[in-house]
């Protein structure tokens, strides 16, 4: 897997307890403006929206390697990973998955996750960060095409590797894919769930 142009150290002095849950709190609030009685269209397909755990292999090699023990999810202090269900496929039910639309990957420091797992489904060389997908807009959905001011995935991604951008003057975001890692904070923060992961196994 390919290792971003910064280290460990930088990404994990920005990604914090703290800076996640003040996040969450945005997210929460702009959601509850829109009313709680429209949360199943807010969240729109996000359920359907799953990407691998920090570490894996291309899909085929990690269906492969993955014995679906579960190491890798009770490992997840922030209850972020889950298993796959049966209408998933006999294939991929009872591997794990995050949703980062509705709770994004913390990158937590040492990786539990890719430490718990026992043969190698998850794994990280030293000093690498792991690439889960890549964030991309549905500019139709974004609520900057309504000229509504808004900059929250902007605000969510991690500064020491910022990769979204809002330019205000012709309202819309953009995304460095050299720098993002696929984290999902931005998307979980999206108010309009206008943003997604794209997901980019390599092989």
């Amino acid at each position: 897997m390919s290792k971003p142009e910064y280290t460990r150290r930088e990404f994990f002095s920005y990604s914090g307890q703290k800076a996640i849950d003040l996040a969450r709190s945005v997210f929460d609030a702009l959601r509850e403006a829109r009313g709680k009685k429209d949360e199943k269209k807010f969240l729109g397909d996000a359920k359907s929206e799953w990407i691998r755990p920090p570490g894996a292999h291309a899909e085929k090699s990690f269906l492969e390697a993955c014995t679906r023990c579960g190491d890798c999810i009770k490992a997840c202090t922030p209850f972020v990973l889950r298993a796959l269900g049966p209408e998933w496929g006999d294939d991929k039910e009872g591997t794990p998955a995050l949703w980062p639309r509705e709770r994004a990957c913390l990158m937590c420091k040492d990786f539990p996750c890719i430490a718990s797992c026992p043969e190698g489904a998850l794994h990280l060389e030293p000093e690498q960060i792991p690439r889960l997908g890549t964030a991309f807009v549905n500019e139709n959905q974004c609520i900057l095409k309504e000229n509504q001011p808004c900059r929250e995935c902007e605000k969510a991604c991690p500064k020491e590797f910022k990769s979204i951008f809002v330019d205000s003057v012709v309202n819309k975001v953009f995304i460095d894919v050299k720098t993002c890692v696929g984290c999902g904070l931005c998307a979980e923060i999206c108010p309009a769930q206008a943003i997604g992961i794209r997901v980019r196994y390599e092989t």
